[in-house]
């Protein structure tokens, strides 16, 4: 795997632990795509066991965007003056996988 995916996944995992470790689990699951059953086992994961899982074969970013939703968001983006939150709301919410 290249270089620069292992560097997004070791980021990727930072960030989710530095959310976890700070009580806001819930940007973890609605920012980053991390399923709710997942967190807990993250969260008593060693740095060195992250390190780790960033540079194996087995976490890999993925697109969450269907080319419906896609075009949905930029034919209706959420008016400038709404709230950050709201806009990741309407988009986590529309890319949530079932």
């Amino acid at each position: 795997m290249d270089a620069d995916v292992y560097l997004l996944n070791q980021l990727y995992l930072q960030k989710v632990r530095e959310w976890l470790l700070s009580g806001e689990e819930h940007k973890a699951q609605y920012l980053l795509g991390v399923p709710m059953e997942i967190l807990p086992l993250l969260k008593r994961m060693s740095l060195a066991q992250l390190h780790e899982l960033a540079h194996s074969h087995l976490l890999c970013f993925g697109c969450r965007l269907t080319p419906q939703v896609l075009k949905d968001y930029l034919q209706h983006q959420p008016e400038s003056g709404s709230t950050e939150l709201l806009h990741w709301q309407w988009l986590t919410t529309a890319t949530e996988v079932h």
